[in-house]
């Protein structure tokens, strides 16, 4: 990359403002091949005279969208170019930069607004399209769009017995969404031609319908991979934090709820000392007349039994001779 840098450089060496504008948009995509992508940000209100605002903040895609769609209400367009991965998964538009892919870009570098060197956010043309309002298109349709803003919508063909094949109404909805659509991300594949990829640019930069235009670069899968793993790692880290303090909070809010159940307690049971409320003397407890009564009763049995003892009588005539038995009379 660096020799396709040192080559680009002394090839433009005729005019130092053109050296400076490719090693600033190198860099830019340079920054971005290494830590997030790159986006240049052009802007129709913008005033030429004042220079180019260069920011290595942290900027989401989101916030870059709507800074994008801003002015659209007025049926002007904002486009959002995003040249796709290799098919290695590696960021191509650092190597287009770099290669000298782009000089219509490079001529109209003056022009640009903002140049973000961190923009996060940026993983596929897809995820970029789900900002409300937006479009996912390609470059051929985004030129049909740019040569026709408000759009004609084909007549719908219809067979012989009156219904529309659904090839049609796939086409003819795809037309009249393409006509609506005020904000445009144009899909680039890495596979696309550097010089069509740079007189679409200019021709939207060029456009009096077009409001905003965005050139951007996907990030590479290693640094996807590499976010989302710090992401993982930041999260982790956080839920792990949450549930120490969880566990702490659970901790004092359990030893509080102990300390005040225990004061309850004694205070309940001092309480219960103190309240004679449903308490009599009396001078005789059910167990207590209960006993007494049982008491009554074994001495009535054992009298009677003593009694019937002493009714007994014994034999008091002896013979010699026992009678038969059955004739004892």
């Amino acid at each position: 990359r660096f020799v396709h840098l040192d080559r680009r450089l002394s090839h433009l060496s005729k005019t130092k403002s053109s050296a400076m504008k490719l090693c600033t948009l190198i860099a830019v995509s340079v920054a971005g091949y290494a830590s997030a992508a790159p986006a240049i940000v052009w802007k129709g209100s913008k005033d030429v005279s004042r220079p180019v605002k260069h920011s290595s903040k942290r900027v989401n895609a989101a916030s870059l969208m709507a800074n994008a769609a801003e002015g659209t209400q007025d049926g002007s367009l904002a486009t959002i170019f995003l040249i796709n991965r290799d098919e290695d998964g590696t960021e191509s538009f650092s190597k287009i930069a770099s290669n000298g892919g782009l000089p219509g870009v490079e001529s109209k570098y003056d022009e640009a607004t903002h140049v973000h060197s961190h923009v996060a956010g940026i993983e596929s043309s897809i995820a970029m399209s789900r900002y409300p309002g937006a479009l996912r298109v390609t470059l051929s349709e985004f030129s049909s769009k740019l040569a026709s803003p408000v759009g004609n919508v084909a007549e719908m063909e219809v067979s012989h017995d009156g219904m529309a094949s659904k090839t049609t109404k796939r086409t003819n909805s795809r037309a009249r969404a393409l006509a609506k659509a005020n904000i445009l991300v144009v899909d680039i594949p890495a596979s696309a031609k550097p010089q069509d990829i740079d007189t679409a640019v200019t021709n939207a930069i060029e456009h009096e319908s077009v409001s905003s235009v965005v050139l951007a670069g996907i990030r590479s899968t290693q640094e996807v991979k590499d976010e989302r793993a710090n992401l993982a790692q930041r999260r982790n880290l956080l839920q792990r934090e949450a549930g120490r303090s969880l566990q702490t909070d659970r901790r004092r809010l359990e030893d509080e709820a102990q300390d005040e159940d225990d004061e309850n307690n004694n205070n309940n049971q001092n309480n219960n000392n103190n309240d004679l409320t449903g308490v009599y003397y009396v001078h005789m407890t059910p167990n207590i007349f209960a006993g007494i009564l049982f008491t009554i009763l074994f001495a009535f049995v054992a009298w009677t039994g003593i009694s019937c003892m002493g009714m007994i009588a014994g034999q008091d005539v002896f013979v010699q001779k026992m009678p038969t038995i059955g004739r004892e009379a």
